[in-house]
């Protein structure tokens, strides 16, 4: 005679033990913390002519003005004027980079928001185009949005946000690939008049 028999075990469904285990991350998660808001945290403030070393690039902000026409151009289209961002960059590293038109952008009530980029960065020199810094040489640089006529005055508030970027040496596509522009300082002041 055999010994007495063992109930049969159930299985349980995969998508009941699944959601078991999600509930009881969420609640583990939720007791630790993880989803109380984290503060807002507050950016350096710099003022104009003041110098902010980056690690990629250092920037000053010589002035900020309102335009007519595109930087170092004489053609005045009657439909647009030019916010113009008037720097002073320096690559602080030992290579040319191409970071200079993500370096900087601005903020200027609901006319331009953070994710516009410029329409150029020009050597007000010489009117080319700046492409990329080269390592140790300070360039003045106009860095300009174009918006509608009208929509900027002289003596707007705007805000000028300045940007880095890190090595992501875990990013498995490119030996030397960097993070998106993260915004590491600000600068407050208003929109002066072009000479």
């Amino acid at each position: 005679m055999s010994g007495p028999i063992a109930p049969r075990l159930r299985r349980m469904p995969w998508w009941l033990w699944t959601s078991g285990a999600v509930i009881a991350a969420t609640g583990i998660v939720a007791a630790l913390g993880g989803f109380a808001e984290v503060p807002v945290q507050q950016l350096p403030e710099l003022r104009l002519g003041e110098e902010h070393v980056g690690n990629e690039i250092t920037t000053v902000v010589d002035g900020v003005v309102l335009s007519r026409e595109r930087p170092s151009s004489e053609y005045d289209d009657e439909e647009h004027d030019y916010v113009v961002v008037n720097l002073t960059v320096t690559n602080s590293t030992t290579t040319p980079t191409l970071f200079l038109s993500n370096s900087v952008r601005i903020v200027l009530g609901d006319v331009v928001d953070e994710f516009t980029a410029p329409d150029g960065a020009t050597d007000p020199r010489n009117g080319t185009q700046v492409q990329f810094l080269q390592p140790g040489l300070p360039t003045e640089v106009a860095m300009s949005w174009q918006v509608t006529r009208g929509d900027v005055a002289v003596g707007d508030d705007i805000r000028i946000g300045v940007f880095e970027r890190y090595d992501a040496p875990e990013d498995p596509r490119y030996r030397d690939a960097k993070t998106a522009p993260v915004v590491v300082a600000k600068l407050d002041t208003t929109v002066g008049e072009a000479p």
